[in-house]
């Protein structure tokens, strides 16, 4: 077993990317006892190769890593577990599609090792990825709606929030029909205000970030969660700075998106958030976007 991984190990670094590729998926196939052995080595090498230059090399060390990570022990994982994370976050919103699904169900397994000094940072990085989860899950890949469905299983106990666990749990999570997934949105948002409230920021932030997705089905989602968000928000003091921005970007993608979804959950999201807001300064800014833009989409289909 030794020789047969330090072979697999040397071949790694093959300026042959099939070679790169095919010892990645040798040490991964490992039979348990092999990588509990080995478990160090394999898994910097894993880290290492995925970030290759070769596309498949980096999904072959992704889709590896899962199985890794279930058999490995504590102790190993620790001293890269941060990197791990950061990693997988990255490839999360990749366009292949089953690099996407790799990279949501090794966050998934991750779980297992978030106790003791791992909890506080891997909670870190949930709620940054809480948001992914909540927009993917309802991905146009298959694939990659399993992947969130189990990981959002996974960590929910994590957040010690027994309304999200329930929700993650429920038999109508494997939703169908986009009005199920709207109503998941709708109460998943309402437990994410009252558990972790503090937490707004975040949620508005990456919101904003999806807007910019290449998928028209995740900006849609993404209008539809930010809308939901800020209609919960009885006090908009912690995110009122991005009321503006929010209300012009769901303006612009009102007006301007080329798909129908994008445009129908942009304004929904409006008219959600918007009969919330109470009268201030940064809601009369909002309007004045509102109307700004309406003018100039007004003055273009007269041009």
């Amino acid at each position: 077993m030794e020789s047969l991984v330090n072979v697999l190990k040397v071949h790694t670094d093959d300026e042959s990317a099939t070679v790169r590729c095919l010892s990645v998926k040798g040490l991964t196939q490992v039979p348990e006892h092999g990588l509990v052995q080995h478990a160090a080595l394999v898994l910097n090498i894993l880290v290492a190769r995925m970030e290759d230059v070769d596309e498949d090399v980096t999904l072959a060390a992704v889709q590896g890593l899962a199985t890794v990570l279930e058999v490995v022990p504590e102790e190993v994982v620790a001293p890269i577990f941060l990197n791990l994370c950061l990693r997988l976050g990255s490839l999360q919103t990749q366009l292949k599609e089953n690099m996407r699904a790799a990279s949501f169900t090794a966050f998934g397994t991750l779980s297992r090792f978030a106790t003791g000094v791992q909890y506080e940072a891997f909670m870190e990085q949930i709620h940054t990825t809480l948001l992914r989860l909540a927009l993917h899950v309802n991905d146009e890949a298959p694939s990659v709606r399993l992947a969130c469905k189990d990981s959002l299983r996974r960590i929910s106990p994590l957040l010690h929030a027994q309304d999200i666990r329930a929700l993650a749990n429920l038999q109508t999570f494997d939703f169908g029909h986009r009005q199920e997934y709207d109503e998941f949105v709708k109460e998943f948002v309402k437990h994410l205000v009252l558990q972790f409230r503090e937490r707004a920021e975040t949620y508005v932030t990456l919101a904003i970030q999806a807007f910019e997705s290449p998928w028209p089905l995740i900006q849609a989602n993404a209008a539809y969660f930010m809308g939901c968000l800020l209609s919960e928000m009885e006090d908009t003091k912690s995110v009122e700075n991005y009321l503006p921005q929010v209300t012009e970007a769901l303006v612009r993608m009102t007006v301007q998106a080329p798909s129908s979804i994008v445009r129908a959950k942009s304004t929904l999201a409006l008219s959600m958030f918007l009969s919330e807001i109470q009268v201030s300064s940064n809601s009369d800014c909002c309007l004045q976007v509102l109307s700004v833009d309406a003018s100039k989409e007004t003055s273009t289909r007269s041009e």
